[in-house]
């Protein structure tokens, strides 16, 4: 019975968790100021979150950004710069570079092909 509950508990905490990222994109999504907002520490989070998901926080948290991104770059004229800062990058340089080690392309291209194929 306490097994459950701590499982139910933890799968609470991680829900919690990621909805604080996606509606906290552009702000401190660092492990240590997340876990204050859920009342655990920063090493327990680490360790649940790679439990219940199967991925470290920070490729969670990075995916969530680069989705985002995507999206605002598929829905209307907006720069690089604009969807780094949107996104939660102090440097487009580092959203830039970020950006192409998971989709192959820099964001400029992505965009590029999005005008050509008229989705934007």
């Amino acid at each position: 019975q306490m097994e459950k509950r701590s499982e139910v508990r933890s799968v609470d905490t991680i829900s919690a968790v990621k909805a604080y990222i996606h509606e906290h994109l552009s702000g401190d999504l660092t492990l240590d100021h997340v876990s204050e907002q859920v009342f655990i520490s920063p090493k327990y989070l680490s360790k649940l979150f790679k439990e219940e998901t199967g991925i470290v926080y920070s490729e969670y948290v990075t995916n969530q950004r680069m989705e985002r991104a995507r999206e605002l770059m598929t829905q209307r004229e907006i720069t690089v710069e604009q969807v780094a800062s949107t996104v939660g990058y102090r440097t487009p340089a580092y959203f830039i570079k970020k950006f192409k080690e998971i989709h192959g392309c820099t964001p400029k291209n992505f965009m590029r092909s999005l005008m050509e194929q008229g989705s934007i």
